[in-house]
């Protein structure tokens, strides 16, 4: 338990030295010979609490954790879904996308850009309307935080996903990134920023911890960065190490007064060259938050598995036949 292992800390040995310091002042003007016997009951006061306080952070610990299970638990919004558990969070209805096009109870999730883990959230609806559950990444550790305090039934992972072992990550609200992967347009935007140095982890060897290869839904919105982590998984998705059923990837590029057509379009271009390469999946749809649609023009691409979809509709989302 946490709770045991920072009982050990520094700050638990600062409490006790006080503590025993006060009640040797008092003793020693209370006792005028310092005896050996002096000397044992203070030792023993001591003991005694040291285990008072470990007690009293173990019964704390516990009572945080009673409350933090009060504050959401995902059995509670299965039996009585309220409002707030059909609130959509995301900007262009990825969620509701995903779920139409697969609905499914208890699925799982990625969201690689995770932000805060509620503002914009393409998985926050799925995990609380319909029991998903999954793994949030977010590099900015202030949005890690964030992230939990909601307090989500997820797995959360602060840092990056690169073949690297670290990275320096930009903070700048929803337009930080790692600083090798920001264009100009996003360096402009970002008139007062912060940088960090966070960790990286190679995807494949989370999965391996999480004992889950399989996703149903990988939402990816990394500012810009998205074909640089999808190459770092590429092998794993042709051999099928890695299997994802619906995909939603964010690829058009803002300046802060417009779209940027030319940079979006050769996101969009690289996105439907990349799984052209690996095989096995078909673009499904585009998705906008605004009047703007089409290629170039919308926020989100859909990729979809193609034996996922041909197992439930028969037919590729474009009519084709299924091979």
């Amino acid at each position: 338990m946490d709770c045991l292992t920072r009982a050990n800390g520094p700050w638990l040995n600062t409490v006790i030295h006080f503590w025993t310091n006060f009640v040797l002042n008092f003793i020693t003007k209370k006792v005028t010979t310092y005896t050996r016997m002096a000397r044992f009951v203070l030792s023993k006061v001591s003991i005694i609490m040291g285990t008072t306080v470990c007690i009293l952070i173990v019964v704390i610990y516990h009572s945080r954790q009673a409350n933090r299970r009060k504050h959401y638990t995902l059995e509670q919004s299965l039996k009585n879904p309220g409002n707030e558990n059909d609130i959509s969070y995301s900007q262009a209805r990825q969620d509701k996308t995903v779920y139409e096009i697969f609905p499914m109870k208890h699925g799982f999730f990625i969201e690689m850009g995770a932000f805060d883990g509620q503002r914009w959230s393409n998985t926050l609806w799925l995990e609380r309307k319909h029991g998903w559950t999954g793994l949030l990444i977010e590099a900015d550790p202030d949005l890690c935080d964030k992230i939990d305090k909601l307090h989500r039934q997820v797995w959360r992972l602060c840092g990056c996903i690169s073949e690297q072992q670290s990275a320096t990550f930009i903070q700048g609200s929803a337009l930080g990134g790692i600083a090798d992967h920001l264009n100009k347009n996003q360096i402009t935007q970002l008139s007062k920023w912060y940088s960090v140095t966070v960790p990286c982890y190679k995807l494949q060897n989370v999965l391996g911890k999480l004992n889950n290869n399989h996703i149903n839904y990988f939402s990816l919105d990394v500012e810009g960065a998205e074909l640089i982590v999808l190459e770092t998984i590429k092998e794993s998705l042709k051999t099928g190490d890695i299997t994802v059923d619906i995909w939603t990837i964010e690829y058009r590029v803002w300046d802060g007064k417009e779209i940027v057509y030319k940079d979006s379009m050769k996101n969009l271009v690289g996105l439907r060259n990349y799984f052209k390469e690996i095989g096995g999946y078909v673009e499904h749809s585009q998705l906008s938050n605004d009047k703007n649609s089409g290629d170039g023009l919308s926020l989100d691409v859909v990729f979809v598995n193609i034996r996922t979809w041909c197992d439930k509709y028969g037919k590729l989302p474009n009519g084709g036949e299924c091979s």
